[in-house]
């Protein structure tokens, strides 16, 4: 039986696998803090990172014809895991202004909950969810400090 490509699955997939990234469980812990630290190198920061503010953020952009795509793990003040897939899109524009603004209303709306949690207040300085504020050309805006790696792991020796 053919299988048929859905959408939902990769995201679905990409946001398991970059959860068990997050919890140091890909793998092992080596081996999650090395993925990390590639992901966290990523130059195109124009889709998920660009309508925050300068936080670290370890993510994977992606793009085919009509598609565009990022996913990744944000280092908010509680870190999250976020995909966001497009397909069928006018213009890459329109993919663009979209996981911006997906990316923006998830940091926010994560945030004020992150504050709520520790027994702050989640009004006192929400930013505004409108993502549309950047002009948005393809130019990457910042680059991230590469994480620490872990210490590789030590020899086993085999009986």
């Amino acid at each position: 039986m053919e299988r048929t490509h859905r959408l939902e699955d990769d995201s679905c997939g990409y946001g398991g696998a970059l959860t068990q990234m997050a919890k140091n469980n890909l793998v092992d812990q080596w081996s999650s803090r090395q993925m990390i630290a590639i992901l966290e190198r990523q130059e195109i920061n124009t889709l998920l990172p660009q309508p925050l503010p300068e936080i670290p953020i370890a993510h994977k952009t992606g793009s085919l014809d009509d598609t565009l795509n990022d996913v990744g793990i944000v280092y908010g003040a509680e870190p999250y895991v976020i995909a966001v897939m497009t397909t069928d899109l006018p213009t890459l524009s329109a993919g663009r202004r979209f996981i911006r603004k997906i990316s923006r209303l998830a940091y926010n709306r994560l945030e004020a909950f992150a504050k709520l949690r520790l027994g702050g207040d989640a009004d006192a300085s929400a930013p505004s969810d409108n993502a549309d504020s950047t002009s948005g050309g393809d130019t990457p805006v910042w680059q991230t400090a590469p994480a620490n790696p872990a210490p590789a792991p030590e020899p086993t020796s085999t009986p």
